[in-house]
């Protein structure tokens, strides 16, 4: 069927989502992470100035028995013709064309390259920042093909770039404002995963099939901080814009505008390994095409971090609220709308949500002697955008453990996540995930790495649409059940 045609039969019920897992509850980009951090990191000098070239390649074998994260009765035949029309259903013969790609199986191979160019940091802010080296810019593309019969190959990139040790160099702080430090940073990545999971929040009654699509994002941020002995502070700006390449999902399109202060302090009564601590954010949300959806956030929170019981065991709780005030104001000159006449120039409201929000993390580490073991939990309860409705109130939980299993040779992480996600108006979604994975250092330069990810995925107040005598009536189908395995080989040049 002709792509037009399919925006419009989209255009009609699209964007209720099949699946609300948000990136910071994704089990698999965790155990990504885990692999990535664990890897061997051996640098290839570099002449001017001490920078240095640094090269990874990655070679990955995945099967997956649920590429579509699709219930087995969702794979119905819809009969739609390239020439019918998708609202009358009208003109020529019909030939089958599914809606669903139902549940399918696939070998895939993930072929990852990357290359970063890293510079010291200046003597002087090593300690304050932790760290030796900052990364200038950094590449990375990943090509996956599927290697049977179901799947999408698709290349995904990113283009990163760290900027606070170049800029802090660059302009020469005098030793008089060695507590004020300042950072900057910008990324760039172009998604093509058809099963991205920033992407499925966004599918709707035909769930994933075979069309391309694109996902680009854009960040930038620029903090500004100074640290004293008992206090601290510091404020931040951040812009972050989203688009997708497809016009069934251009409701989705957005840029944020974020403006944060944080100020904390250490009190004497309390010890030197506790701080507190209270922040202030504001975010100015606009959709370029879902105008309902912009939005005025303010959050405010006030926390505690630091060592209790025992110096093994960190933790962090805040807690405070948010007001999510989603503001438009009609206007007939603007084509995204067509507004009552008496509405014309009125502003009113098209979702508001005022609750309590919160976040608790604790960290263990058992062995001074195994640094590297450690055991997590997180919790959160926090609203995001949704593409779907105005909002989205997110709830989540993960536990977490890094064990090197064999010192220097096998490291592992076991993941057990849940999350909850009530958008406004739309389908909820429970979500429980579970991973591991291991990493075997096979030789200096060379990694062997397994991992294996579960997740299942219950719904309700699935949304029904009447489609059109093309499609049929439509519902939404969010329940499914997915095992991901793969092998793969990591080479640091």
């Amino acid at each position: 069927m002709r792509q037009g045609a399919w925006c419009i039969v989209g255009g009609i019920f699209l964007l209720v989502a099949s699946t609300a897992a948000s990136a910071q509850d994704d089990v698999l980009e965790s155990v990504n992470d885990f692999l990535r951090r664990s890897s061997s990191q051996m640098q290839v000098d570099w002449p001017i100035e001490g920078a240095r070239f640094k090269p990874f390649f990655s070679q990955k074998f995945v099967y997956d028995d649920n590429i579509w994260q699709n219930d087995d009765h969702e794979g119905r035949d819809v009969w739609i013709d390239p020439d019918l029309d998708p609202i009358t259903g009208d003109n020529g013969p019909q030939s089958p064309r599914r809606l669903t790609r139902g549940r399918e199986w696939d070998v895939s191979s993930e072929t990852t390259a990357r290359l970063a160019y890293i510079i010291p940091v200046n003597d002087k802010y090593i300690k304050l920042f932790d760290r030796q080296w900052i990364t200038l810019l950094e590449y990375e593309a990943t090509v996956t093909e599927f290697l049977g019969r179901g799947g999408v190959d698709y290349i995904d990139q990113k283009l990163d770039t760290d900027l606070f040790g170049f800029l802090t160099d660059l302009l020469n702080v005098s030793g008089e404002l060695n507590n004020v430090y300042y950072e900057g940073g910008a990324s760039w990545s172009d998604i093509t995963d058809p099963l991205d999971i920033n992407v499925i929040d966004l599918y709707s009654f035909y769930s994933v099939n075979e069309e391309y699509i694109r996902r680009t994002e854009w960040n930038a941020f620029g903090k500004l901080g100074w640290r004293g002995n008992l206090v601290d502070a510091w404020l931040r700006y951040d812009y972050d814009r989203f688009e997708m390449d497809e016009n069934l999902f251009e409701q989705a399109d957005h840029e944020v505008h974020t403006i944060a202060a944080e100020i904390g302090m250490t009190p004497p009564e309390l010890g030197s390994d506790k701080r507190v601590y209270t922040r202030y954010s504001y975010e100015h949300w606009r959709f370029m095409e879902q105008l309902l959806n912009n939005a005025g956030v303010h959050r405010g929170v006030a926390g505690i971090e630091g060592l209790i019981f025992t110096k093994k065991l960190e933790f962090m709780v805040e807690a405070g609220g948010v007001w999510w005030g989603t503001r438009y104001t009609m206007n007939f000159s603007d084509p995204r709308t067509t507004p009552p006449t008496e509405t014309e120039g009125r502003e009113f409201d098209s979702g508001k949500l005022g609750t309590a929000i919160a976040r608790v993390r604790l960290e263990f580490r058992p062995w001074d002697n195994l640094k590297e073991t450690k055991f997590v939990f997180e919790g959160h309860r926090d609203p995001t955008w949704s593409a779907i409705s105005n909002y989205r109130l997110d709830h989540g939980f993960r536990l977490s453990a890094e064990h090197e299993i064999v010192p220097r040779k096998l490291k592992g992480t076991v993941h057990a996540a849940w999350s909850y996600h009530e958008p406004s108006e739309g389908p909820v979604r429970a979500l429980f995930e579970t991973g591991l994975a291991l990493v075997y250092k096979l030789l200096p330069q060379v990694d062997l790495t397994f991992d294996y990810v579960y997740r299942r995925q219950e719904a309700h107040d699935e949304v029904t649409s009447p489609g059109t005598p093309a499609t049929g009536e439509l519902t939404t189908d969010g329940d499914f059940d997915q095992h991901r395995v793969s092998i793969g080989i990591n080479v640091w040049f």
